[in-house]
């Protein structure tokens, strides 16, 4: 294994000043280390270095104009100067000022930098600066005889390798410290055509997330005919940023069974069939994309493992899966799910839950590495309602490293409460454990119609598990919001994490707009990371989206950057927020409301509360 010191710059970043017809410009040149996209081999024994036509930076939360042509040196315009010092980011995250993502599904043609994202970031009083890196590469080469369909690399210890991750701040200004938020221990490489021919060898450049004295990486090969290799690389090794690390070339050997390949709709569904057979404990992979049609009927009882490979089930009008009590992987779920009555959906006497990836998690069900696109829109009928992009009801299992993209829209009737989350609608057990970490949403979560209870999050709507469930690392970064139409008959609890937590949270946040907009005489429990607690201890959770609660109506408004309402209960006496930080606008429409404000909490009624070591730097306005 190789370590290379790589290109210095062709050319020298010096000051450049802005031209009138461009606007404010910022000049920004590559770091000596490493490269930034194009990989096309070593010449002369290093790598080149260039931006790429397209690219942009984030400036203090302001983007660049796109680049024009690629050059090794860069002049970002913008329309005016975004005012110094400047935090700047390349591979800045979901409108994000202070984060970057590494993608966990590259789509690879051979040499050249998987998934076209190397995140650097600067800090810089002058116009002219040189980028940082915060991801290494590994240099992957593969050889031998066959057909190779997909590559997948792993930590062996759980460290992240793809996903987002936080810049930290002191003073205002980066520091050059990260902190990992929702990630992957993975990352897949897609192959073009789903297929390359082995003979000679193959080049891939992986970025991957900087880690420490790493346990190892299990890079999967997967061929044709159901054969596969393992081989494990790197271990005890420091992935240190702005380093490329040589991989010892892999030669094809299979030396692992290989699971069922699923590489159509016609194997998708006849392994579905094996499975509502009783062949409940199958393993099963995706080798490919694949689109599913109207006639689609969610697999059923499944209890086995069931890989995505990366890859995408497309066109689902029903969730993927009924009830899922086995583990789904690095998979990729997109529909346009529209449900108006008891068709479809797992449901019993008085409740009735529905999702896109599947509408139930169970026993021991697990979801990794997920992803949800598409919407899923839910017209109550009769039952309360659990609705969510990856699971509308989670009473046991795990659900870590995922991320929902997808709307969540639900309608409702007045007959029952409705629990609606970006990724689960209610999460509920009273023996069982249900653990959601390291996950994030990026879909609109909407409430709307006539309205009982709702509890409604950008993450989780409900979340009132007991005893060992737990949420942490979750962030948010879609729109949580109640209609203006709806017609409001209950109590209303909305968050940017959850609209109800009864479970200590930690390291949540919050980047998105939470908005109850609906007329209500009912109390409002609205909340920067949740709407209601009935919880101890909430930890470095972040409230940074803003706040605005502007319905008509006698209802009181409890209203906090972290929690809106807090509540104890016969096992609850005391909250303390710990290490928490409040930094966004929160606005209040007084109408009649009773108003209970503040930084942290609107209104707490429990026998001790605290806040330890936290930062309110947002604002409040009662109008």
């Amino acid at each position: 294994m190789l370590i290379l010191p790589l290109l210095a710059l062709a050319q020298a970043c010096i000051k450049d000043f802005p031209l009138q017809d461009e606007g404010f410009v910022l000049t920004a040149c590559l770091p000596e280390e490493l490269t930034k996209v194009t990989v096309s081999g070593k010449e002369n024994g290093v790598y080149p270095v260039s931006w790429q036509a397209g690219d942009i930076i984030r400036v203090n939360g302001v983007d660049s104009r796109p680049l024009a042509a690629s050059s090794s040196k860069a002049r970002f315009s913008f329309s005016a100067d975004p005012g110094s010092p400047y935090n700047i980011v390349f591979g800045a995250a979901y409108g994000r000022t202070d984060a970057y993502e590494l993608p966990s599904v590259c789509h690879c043609d051979g040499d050249g930098i998987s998934g076209n994202c190397m995140p650097m970031y600067a800090v810089s009083e002058s116009s002219s600066f040189t980028m940082k890196h915060l991801c290494c590469l590994l240099h992957l080469t593969v050889s031998g005889i066959g057909q190779i369909s997909a590559i997948s690399v792993r930590s062996l210890d759980s460290q992240p390798l793809a996903g987002c991750f936080r810049l930290l701040e002191t003073d205002g200004l980066f520091n050059g410290t990260t902190e990992a938020e929702c990630t992957s221990d993975r990352v897949d490489l897609l192959l073009p055509a789903n297929m390359i021919t082995l003979g000679d060898k193959l080049t891939y450049y992986i970025p991957v997330a900087p880690v420490s004295k790493c346990g190892g990486i299990a890079v999967d090969i997967y061929a044709e005919g159901g054969k596969a290799m393992r081989a494990t690389v790197l271990s005890g090794v420091s992935l240190e940023a702005g380093k490329v690390y040589e991989i010892p070339e892999l030669v094809f050997t299979p030396n692992i069974d290989a699971p069922m390949e699923i590489a159509d709709y016609a194997s998708l569904k006849a392994f579905a069939a094996r499975v509502v057979s009783g062949e409940r404990f199958l393993r099963a992979r995706l080798s490919a994309d694949i689109a599913v049609d109207a006639d689609w009927t969610p697999i059923e009882g499944f209890k086995g493992e069931f890989d995505g490979g990366g890859h995408t089930v497309s066109g689902l009008r029903k969730a993927l899966f009924n009830e899922l009590c086995g583990s789904v992987s690095n998979l990729v779920a997109e529909g346009n799910i529209s449900i108006s009555g008891k068709d479809d959906i797992v449901t019993d006497e008085n409740v009735s839950w529905a999702g896109i990836l599947t509408n139930r998690i169970y026993t021991n069900g697990t979801v990794l590495n997920c992803i949800t696109r598409g919407s899923i829109t839910y017209r109550q009928w009769g039952k309360e309602l659990s609705v969510g992009a990856i699971s509308g009801y989670a009473p046991r299992g795990v659900v870590r490293g995922c991320v929902n993209r997808a709307s969540v829209t639900a309608l409702g009737d007045g007959s029952a409460s409705m629990n609606v989350g970006g990724m689960i609608g209610r999460i509920y057990s009273g023996v069982e454990t249900i653990v959601v970490d390291n996950c994030l949403n990026e879909g609109a979560v909407t409430a709307g119609g006539t309205l009982g209870a709702l509890y409604i999050g950008g993450v989780v709507g409900r979340f009132d598990a007991m005893h060992t469930s737990s949420i942490s690392n979750a962030l948010n970064a879609g729109t949580v919001s109640v209609q203006q139409s709806a017609v409001v008959k209950d109590v209303i609890n909305i968050g940017g994490v959850a609209g109800l937590l009864k479970n200590d949270i930690a390291r949540c946040s919050n980047y998105a707009l939470v908005r109850q907009r609906a007329a209500s005489d009912k109390n409002q429990n609205v909340g920067g990371i949740a709407g209601s607690v009935t919880l101890s201890v909430m930890t470095d959770c972040i409230g940074a989206g803003s706040i605005v609660c502007e319905g008509a109506g006698t209802g009181t408004v409890r209203c906090g950057g972290i929690a809106g309402y807090a509540a104890g209960d016969a096992a609850v006496s005391s909250l303390e927020l710990k290490n928490c930080i409040y930094k966004a606008q929160m606005k209040i429409s007084r109408a009649d409301h009773a108003v209970e404000a503040g930084a942290f909490t609107g209104l707490y009624s429990i026998g001790s509360y605290s806040e330890t070591s936290c930062v309110d730097s947002g604002k409040i306005i009662v109008e």
